[in-house]
C-alpha cells in the first residue's frame, strides 16, 4: 500500500534490532552461513565448544575433521554444530583433494559424488599397496561424512531462511502499523473502498471489478503522492 515508504520503515525496524543485513540474504554459501551465525539465524548448541573449534588454525581444524572420519575418538558432535557445519564441509573438500592427489586421481564435483574406485594393487609393493587401500577406505568414509554434512547444511540453510522470513514479516507488519497511524485518514478511505468491492452484493463482472480496483489503486497513489508533497 505504502510503496517505498513501507520498505524504509521496515528497514528502520530491522536496523533497530541489529538485523538490517537480513533484508537480502546472500546467494553465496560462505557469506550466507557467516551472516546467519553473526546475526543469530543459526545458534550454536555449545557456544564455547564451537568458538574453540573455529578458533583453531585451518590445518588443525582439518586434522580434527580427518580424525572424525577415521572415528579415532568417536563421532565429533562439535562438527555438526549449526555454526560449524559449513567449515566442516570446507574441510571435507580439502581432505578430498589431498587424498585424491596422493592417489593420483583427478577430481571434480561435490565430494559426495566421488566415484567408486578400484586400484590394481598387484603391481605395487606391499607398503604402497596397503597405503593405497587405507586411502581408499578413508575416501569411502569421507564420502559418507560429506553426504551427512551436505544434508545438514541444506537443513540449516532452510532453518535460517525461515527464521529470516519470520523476522522480516514481523518487521513489515510493525512498519505497516506505523504507516497506518501516519496515514490514518487515507487508510480508512481505502478500507471503505475495498470493503465495497469485496461486498458480494456489488455483483460486478470480473472485468469491471478489476477496472474498479485499478481506479481505487490509482486514486490511492495520487493521494499518497499528494500527502508526501505536503509533508515535504
Amino acid at each position: 500500500m505504502f510503496g517505498p515508504e513501507a520498505g524504509q520503515e521496515r528497514l528502520k525496524v530491522l536496523t533497530a534490532a541489529g538485523l538490517s543485513e537480513i533484508c537480502t540474504l546472500p546467494s553465496d554459501e560462505e557469506a550466507f552461513f557467516a551472516l546467519a551465525a553473526r546475526v543469530g539465524l543459526l545458534v550454536p548448541v555449545d557456544a564455547a565448544a564451537a568458538e574453540e573449534l573455529l578458533g583453531l588454525e585451518w590445518e588443525d581444524f582439518v586434522d580434527v575433521v580427518a580424525a572424525d572420519i577415521r572415528d579415532e575418538h568417536g563421532i565429533d558432535g562439535r562438527l555438526r554444530d549449526p555454526v560449524v557445519a559449513y567449515s566442516w564441509g570446507c574441510a571435507l573438500a580439502e581432505l578430498h583433494r589431498q587424498t585424491a592427489l596422493q592417489l593420483g586421481i583427478r577430481t571434480s564435483g561435490p565430494v559426495s559424488e566421488f566415484p567408486v574406485l578400484s586400484l590394481n594393487v598387484a603391481s605395487m609393493d606391499e607398503e604402497r599397496a596397503w597405503r593405497a587401500i587405507r586411502q581408499l577406505r578413508f575416501l569411502g568414509a569421507l564420502r559418507q561424512a560429506a553426504v551427512e554434512q551436505q544434508r545438514l547444511q541444506r537443513d540449516l540453510k532452510h532453518v535460517a531462511t525461515q527464521r529470516a522470513n519470520v523476522i522480516t514479516a514481523d518487521a513489515t507488519a510493525r512498519a505497516v502499523d506505523v504507516l497506518v497511524e501516519r496515514h490514518r485518514a487515507l487508510y480508512e478511505w481505502l478500507l471503505r473502498e475495498m470493503t465495497v468491492l469485496a461486498d458480494p452484493d456489488t455483483q460486478l463482472m470480473p472485468a469491471d471489478w478489476r477496472k474498479q480496483r485499478g481506479t481505487v489503486v490509482a486514486e490511492l497513489e495520487t493521494r499518497l503522492a499528494r500527502s508526501y508533497a505536503t509533508a515535504s
